[in-house]
């Protein structure tokens, strides 16, 4: 039977289903024994990629409310993952920025470089 419309979205499906099993157990390689689910993980990632950022500016990458941002940059930062600075924003001096730490920058390494494994043993080296 020829390939439909429907048929390249199921592939598609499938596809994200695979990824996601992929992150899945890449993030547990990589963090171990610490708590860090995906949204978490997404957060380091972004503070890897983009540099500091405002817990507003996170809401985006989790899609967390910012009370739920909030709670989970404790998490991180309990686990010296992150750092919260206060008063280092020139135009707000109440202002909080979040950093990653060194310490959260090799949990991003191990888990890139564990998913990067998985990819190639899926056979999906490129996305």
């Amino acid at each position: 039977m020829p390939a439909t419309k429907d048929s390249t979205a199921s592939k598609l499906v499938l596809r994200i289903a695979t990824l996601d099993r992929l992150i899945d157990d890449a993030t547990s390689v990589a963090a171990k024994s610490r708590n860090i689910g995906r949204p978490a993980l997404a957060v380091l990632c972004e503070l890897d990629v983009n540099g500091a950022s405002r817990p507003g500016q996170l809401h985006a990458v989790t899609g967390f409310t910012s009370g739920g941002v909030s709670r989970c940059l404790d998490g991180l930062a309990e686990q010296g993952l992150v750092r919260r600075t206060y008063g280092s924003l020139s135009d707000d001096r109440r202002g909080v920025q979040v950093v990653i730490t060194p310490k959260g920058r090799e949990l991003v390494r191990r888990f890139a470089s564990e998913l990067d494994a998985r990819l190639v043993e899926e056979g999906i080296d490129t996305l």
